[in-house]
């Protein structure tokens, strides 16, 4: 029998490429060596990250630093105690006249003293509040109001493609030409035009004008959630408000773009002071 040789045969084509396999073969073996350690690293981080969970807001271990001080304040510092209020409603002294456990006599009775704050359970006011109404030979229409009272305007909307004003009044065509600065006839002739081909056939003759007002139907519906939401405006400045901002974010959206980056854009032009000198 012939003895064993290590040597490759180079007359058999297979033996030829035994060696490129080898090699191509441990140079695998050295990448998966490296992804297992990569992913072995990977997996204590993790199982270290989640026995921190009652811990989230602690320092990673490389930022911490070795110290050898002990915790706590240094030795005759000055003593630190929460402050009693200034006024107590409430006196309550409970004697210690015997044993609480076997009933016998008690010596040595000193007085511990405890402030103890606590905020009572919310009751909830209910009012009921009565405003008039009558009519003024000079002014028409006319309300007693109360400064607690719940706002009983009308939130009107205005809206195109592109814009969206809230405004927050009575209802009466007075609104409308406040609004829209043109002089419109009288409310009851205004409703009859409302009838007539002129105002009902509109978008046939003007292009952008919708047949119906959903798209104001639905500007109108955010709007009156966060009025229910919030239980209206009591002051004339909250109302003001509430049209202004509303207004912008809905208009905002309209365009595409941020309501917060166009007010700190504002702010930020509103808040330039103008220079002393005009340039020259």
């Amino acid at each position: 029998m012939p003895a064993a040789t290590s040597e490759f045969n180079t007359d058999c084509p297979g033996c030829r490429e035994l060696p490129a396999q080898l090699a191509a073969a441990q140079e695998r073996i050295g990448e998966l060596e490296a992804l297992v350690t990569t992913q072995q690293e990977r997996i204590a981080q993790l199982e270290g990250a989640s026995r921190r969970q009652a811990v989230p807001f602690r320092r990673p271990q490389h930022k911490c630093q070795a110290s050898n001080k002990k915790p706590g304040r240094k030795l005759g510092h000055r003593p630190e105690w929460r402050q009693a209020p200034p006024t107590v409603n409430e006196f309550t002294e409970v004697p210690l006249e015997k044993c609480p456990h076997c009933g016998g006599p008690v010596e040595d009775v000193r007085p511990l003293e405890q402030i103890i704050e606590d905020i009572p359970p919310v009751v909830v006011v209910r009012r009921r509040l009565i405003t008039y109404r009558g009519r003024c030979a000079r002014c028409g229409t006319v309300r007693s109001t109360d400064r607690e009272q719940v706002s009983s305007a009308w939130l009107w909307v205005f809206i195109n493609p592109q814009l969206t004003l809230y405004t927050i009044a009575d209802r009466s065509a007075q609104v409308v030409r406040r609004v829209l600065a043109r002089n419109y006839p009288h409310l009851a002739e205004q409703r009859i035009a409302n009838r007539l081909r002129q105002h009902l056939l509109t978008f046939l003759q003007v292009d952008g004008v919708a047949p119906t007002n959903n798209l104001a139907k639905r500007q109108l519906r955010p709007a009156v959630i966060a009025r229910e939401l919030s239980c209206g405006n009591k002051t004339p400045s909250g109302a003001v408000t509430f049209e202004v901002l509303a207004s912008l974010a809905a208009t905002c959206s309209q365009q595409g773009r941020s309501f917060p980056e166009f007010v700190a854009a504002t702010m930020e032009i509103a808040s330039r002071s103008p220079p002393l000198f005009a340039p020259t």
